[in-house]
């Protein structure tokens, strides 16, 4: 196996990383067309950060400190948020560029060399969440950012390789810690593999390595954030386990597993096992019996369910193939094995060309079709305005006295939702989130203590804050995950006529309910309810 020019591979990486920041923040702006409530969930936490609030401390989160540290710190150098943003991942594409250079130059060949280093780049970069629209978001820009670390080291831990070991070590040591700081389940789904393919081989300096690196980013992010950092993180992912609504934001386990799309992705799994084990390389096939099942579990908790690791095992397969000389198995594990590969290329090709066109979409965007997503606190962050203002809704038609209520029995709806006297139609908002809180906002300012709300929202989201109304709830979450967080510090308690999200609506007037708190309607219009908490 020929080992990719190392010049060439630097210039690869170069190029596509230059390319695609470039294309990204060439505009002075960002520009979103859907996918506008997570953007929304983004800023509520970088502007609670801000704010000197602490994640898992002084507000509940799943999500690891470090998706939000870069662009919180860009921000207070002066950018735009939006620019923030853009330009938080050309920081990372740069802090990839030597381990994911190091990674191909010791392990992989030539072309599939290239080709690897490219598509990490361009996850890393990539201005959309996946899929395969054309729409421009940044909506959970950290799933994209954990696949591309998750890249390298899984190259790293499944091929021998040429280079050091106290190199490999470090590698593996930070991206590891970085999964651990910017989503745990994939620090959970790759540990165990990474683990036993280094123990396995035997690699006691890697092994040192990575566990001094390891836990010299724990001493530290303890020293700057105190033990109740860690203590608060697991509390905030137990919380998020046991909720009702999300653990599994798209697809539930069970559907994915059976669903016909997930059935090449399967193969291609069990495949990667079967002929790294008969190409003889035991260390790296045992750690893929432990690495399958977690990559397909972060696939599926991850909302949109992207088969990034096909990027790895691509090239996993592509460089453990045996020699054409040496081939102990006649010549089709060689051919199978390519095969393999190209097919895991081409299932994922679709979602890298949606990646990859991403960035030259967002600059081609017509301005004069956005509007300001946060127009009080950003210049630089733009949303369509037929995404803004559309306000479109479900709702149930079935109701008392319509001609469709004959049918309610038979459909078995539940009952309308109460909270204190209140009832509540079933309607969730399809679109027009930024008039969806600017509506309510304004009509919460007219009210004499509006700057001394501390608001728990029976909803998803929570962010009526940055519009101005009070401010962010001690406590509390920026998004639902689960339990009333935050409730004891409330003032009042607000519900939306028609929710963002109905079934976590009624989910939380449920838990509200069952709490049994001294509750007031305050004001009751046709867009909400607002209840005084009696204490």
């Amino acid at each position: 196996m020929s080992r990719p020019n190392p010049l060439v591979l630097l210039i690869i990486i170069l190029a596509t990383a230059g390319i695609m920041a470039w294309l990204g923040v060439a505009r002075g702006a960002l520009f979103v067309s859907f996918y506008d409530g997570d953007v929304y969930h983004l800023l509520d936490i970088v502007f609670r950060m801000e704010r000197g609030l602490v994640p898992h401390q002084d507000f509940v989160t799943p999500l690891g400190i470090l998706g939000f540290a870069p662009i919180l710190w860009l921000f207070e150098q002066g950018y735009g948020i939006g620019t923030a943003i853009l330009m938080s991942q050309a920081l990372l594409a740069a802090m990839l560029i030597l381990p994911l250079w190091y990674a191909v130059w010791s392990r992989l060949s030539r072309v599939t060399g290239y080709v690897f280093a490219a598509l990490v780049i361009i996850v890393a970069l990539a201005i959309t969440n996946g899929g395969t629209g054309p729409g421009i978001s940044v909506s959970m820009h950290y799933n994209r950012w954990a696949w591309s670390i998750a890249a390298v080291c899984l190259v790293v831990a499944l091929v021998p390789g040429r280079g050091f070991g106290v190199v490999d070590g470090f590698i593996l040591g930070l991206g590891v810690a970085a999964l651990a700081l910017l989503k745990a389940t994939f620090f959970v789904a790759l540990l165990p593999g990474v683990a036993v393919a280094l123990l396995l081989r035997r690699d006691i300096s890697a092994i040192l390595t990575a566990v001094v690196t390891g836990a010299a980013i724990a001493v530290a992010v303890t020293v700057m954030l105190g033990f109740s950092h860690w203590t608060g993180y697991v509390a905030d992912l137990l919380n998020v386990s046991g909720s009702s609504v999300r653990p599994s934001p798209g697809l539930s386990l069970g559907q994915l597993v059976g669903s016909a799309n997930s059935l090449g992705l399967i193969l291609v799994g069990l495949l990667t096992y079967f002929w790294v084990s008969r190409a003889g390389h035991q260390a790296s096939a045992l750690a893929l019996v432990l690495l399958v099942p977690g990559l397909f579990y972060v696939t599926y908790q991850n909302f949109g369910n992207d088969p990034v690791w096909l990027i790895p095992f691509a090239a996993v397969l592509m460089a453990l193939r045996p020699a054409p000389e040496t081939e102990h198995d006649g010549p089709g594990l060689r051919t199978a094995m390519a095969a393999t590969a190209l097919a895991a290329a081409v299932i994922y090709l679709p979602f890298a060309w949606t990646l990859a066109l991403s960035p030259v979409r967002h600059v081609t965007q017509d301005a004069s079709l956005y509007e300001p997503m946060l127009p009080e606190r950003a210049d630089d962050l733009f949303i369509r305005t037929d995404r803004a203002r559309s306000l479109s809704a479900m709702v149930e038609l079935d109701v008392a006295g319509s001609p469709w209520a004959k049918y309610r029995d038979a459909a078995n709806r539940p009952p309308r939702a109460e909270l204190a006297g209140v009832t509540f139609d079933a309607c969730e908002v399809q679109a027009g989130t930024l008039a969806f809180f600017e509506e309510i906002s304004n009509d919460l300012l007219q009210l004499a203590d509006a700057g001394s709300l501390r608001i728990f929202s029976a909803d998803l989201p929570t962010a009526f804050w940055l519009f101005g109304v009070g401010a962010p709830l001690q406590g509390g979450a920026p998004w639902y995950y689960g339990e009333l967080s935050g409730l004891e510090n409330a003032t009042a308690v607000l519900v939306p006529k028609c929710a963002y999200d109905s079934r976590v609506r009624a989910i939380v007037l449920e838990e509200l309910n069952a709490a049994n708190l001294a509750l007031r309607p305050i004001r009751d219009n046709d867009v909400y309810t607002l209840f005084a908490i009696t204490r």
